[in-house]
């Protein structure tokens, strides 16, 4: 593949939508493939065959969900029309960054207008969608600083697979920031540290905060570095994390529900503090991230860190005047009475379903994808304190303490979760549809990272593979994971199933059609989602192959799912012979999404780490 196009040529991202008319059943896996003893979550839990087979009618829910108006994660998205590169505005770009490169502006070069503008129009439709920081309709670019141009540009040249285009922006945009990035050496020369900081300073908290601009571009540009695929890079990019969480920390008090702030009319000022909402989603979402693709501990906690207003509905996001943002505020108040934090306490609280929350109809698109992500750190910092106790075999401590009933309580919560999602396709059933807009979508992707992680053991592969440059300890990893026992209960096989539904989206909706395409439309949710999942499925299988070589039976539900996996893999044209290994089949079959058409570097790698695992199962098997 060349690493770049001719920048005259045009990539149309809606040349297709490769889930439009699938019904959203097809990618929902059988409740046949579940645990015969699956844990009873209430007494208003309805059987998997009546919910998970359909993908939705919950009894306990069907009759109150007819009588509900939709709720808003069903609001049409509004087409937008961003902003334009002119001539003038790459002359400006052009002056701001010669008086930050001061004597090396000679030297200085950019794309051209009309690539800038391209590259603008490829972020908006493949990346904005899925991640809207910026507020479009007030979105001036001759009053933008360059470098949050050009961190924009560079991730719209991304997805144009101009890769040299993008490397070349990204680097001119980290060179503009030099400035702001010798602050602390300035603050040194200055002897801020011989002054008395015993007693605060009078300085107002808003003189203390970067610029909203500047915070934009840090992450977007950590944001492009870190999943780059790079060893090196991402390690360079990783120390940049603490900054971002800093300044999310330094901004929480401006978004807080109660404050002054969230009863604001004007719509410019309603604006600017739902762009800082936005800015707080963006890093903590990207954080999450961060966790699932390289191990790193989660930056926030959902107690302390995401007490925070949710962001607002599209359409009023979107309005293009005063006038239409008034219209679309309606009777409603300017102001959100819900919080991430108190939505997620909704949703992972108590252990059965008979008090199922009705405020989640009221949350937006966005805030439902944001909390998702909630739930996920939620889920990773219960798991990380279990792990222990669980791997122990520690059963008798009562209460929340013991790791049994912390992961009923988990799996309890995500079948709320699910509930959730599944519940609000009962006027859409399509899994992605213009109107919808891909944020429910991007949800089930982060809803299997969850299930994911509440398998979370000491026998889980070393979460930091990705970071590692030396392919022989990548081999002693991947080798160290084979041979670490495999967790065999109900609630893993669950999990398993559940992750299995990512499995079946690319079957059902054309397996060349997604790896050629759904690079340039998806998510990145998508692609992380997918690497979890098939590190606990393959794992999962070739610990069932291995049982069976052992003369260890498995139990009706795993039989069931071993079979359905073989099927699923025969629907996608892989062969699987009785002396193949199905798990190293299953890698390699996955692997193939990753190294066909990709947009970040680290989809490459993870192919490549996938088809060394395969390598690993087959000797394995065969030992």
């Amino acid at each position: 593949m060349r690493d770049t196009f001719d920048t005259t040529d045009e990539i149309c991202f809606d040349l297709f939508d490769p889930l439009m008319g699938l019904d959203a059943d097809q990618f929902l896996v059988s409740a046949e493939l579940l645990p015969e003893h699956a844990v009873d979550f209430g007494s208003n839990l309805p059987s998997e065959s009546s919910s998970l087979a359909r993908g939705r009618d919950w009894p306990s829910q069907a009759a109150s969900t007819r009588e509900r108006p939709p709720p808003d994660v069903h609001s049409n998205r509004t087409e937008l029309s961003g902003p334009t590169v002119t001539d003038a505005v790459r002359s400006i770009m052009l002056k701001d960054l010669s008086i930050r490169f001061s004597s090396e502006s000679s030297k200085l070069y950019i794309p051209s207008t009309t690539s800038l503008d391209k590259c603008i129009k490829a972020y908006l439709n493949a990346f904005h969608i899925h991640l809207p920081l910026f507020h479009i309709p007030s979105l001036d670019l001759e009053k933008t600083p360059a470098p949050l141009i050009l961190a924009i540009c560079s991730i719209g040249a991304l997805y144009r697979l101009e890769r040299r285009v993008a490397a070349s922006l990204y680097r001119t945009a980290e060179q503009a920031l030099s400035v702001e990035d010798n602050e602390l050496l300035h603050l040194i020369g200055h002897s801020r540290f011989l002054e008395d900081c015993v007693n605060p300073t009078t300085t107002s908290q808003a003189e203390s905060l970067h610029p909203l601009w500047l915070s934009q571009t840090r992450l977007l540009l950590t944001f492009f570095a870190t999943f780059t695929g790079s060893p090196a890079v991402v390690r360079t990019a990783v120390e940049r994390v603490g900054w971002l969480t800093n300044d999310y920390r330094a901004r929480l008090k401006l978004v807080k529900v109660g404050d002054a702030r969230s009863r604001l009319t004007s719509w410019s000022a309603w604006v600017e503090r739902e762009k800082t909402k936005r800015l707080l989603c963006g890093i903590f979402v990207f954080t999450n991230l961060l966790t699932i693709t390289y191990g790193l501990p989660a930056a926030f906690n959902v107690v302390q860190d995401v007490d925070i207003e949710m962001p607002s509905d599209e359409i009023r996001w979107n309005a293009s005047s005063e006038s239409g943002w008034r219209k679309a505020i309606g009777s409603k108040d300017i102001g959100q009475s819900m919080t991430i934090r108190g939505a997620v306490s909704l949703l992972v609280s108590g252990e059965t379903l008979t008090r199922f929350p009705d405020e989640w109809r009221s949350w937006s698109p966005f805030a439902t994808l944001v909390t998702m992500h909630a739930v996920a750190v939620q889920i990773w910092h219960r798991s990380q304190g279990t792990i222990l106790w669980a791997d122990n075999a520690v059963t008798d401590v009562e209460g929340m303490d013991n790791p049994l009933t912390a992961r009923l309580q988990t799996e309890a919560a995500l079948a709320r979760c699910r509930q959730m999602l599944l519940q609000s396709r009962n006027e859409h059933e399509f899994a992605w549809s213009e109107a919808e807009g891909p944020f429910l979508f991007n949800c089930f992707a982060i809803l299997r990272v969850s299930y994911c992680r509440s398998c979370t053991s000491l026998s889980s592969i070393d979460p930091t593979l990705l970071l590692k440059g030396d392919a022989t300890e990548v081999m002693d990893i991947l080798r160290s994971h084979v041979t670490k026992p495999q967790r065999r209960d109900d609630l893993t096989t669950n999990a398993v199933a559940r992750a299995l539904d990512g499995f079946l989206v690319p079957v059902r909706a054309g397996t060349l059609l997604i790896r050629k395409t759904a690079a340039l439309t998806w998510s990145i949710e998508h692609v992380l989602a997918s690497w979890d999942s098939s590190l606990l499925v393959t794992k999962w299988v070739h610990a069932m192959d291995m049982r069976q070589k052992r003369d260890d039976p498995l139990n009706s539900s795993e039989r069931r799912l071993i079979q359905r996996l073989k099927e699923l893999l025969a629907e996608a044209d892989v062969l699987v012979s009785s002396e193949t290994s199905l798990a190293a089949e299953l890698a390699r079959w996955r692997a193939t999404f990753y190294t066909d058409t990709w947009v970040w570097s680290v989809c490459p790698r993870m192919g490549w780490v996938l088809l060394q695992l395969a390598n690993v199962y087959e000797e394995a098997s065969c030992a």
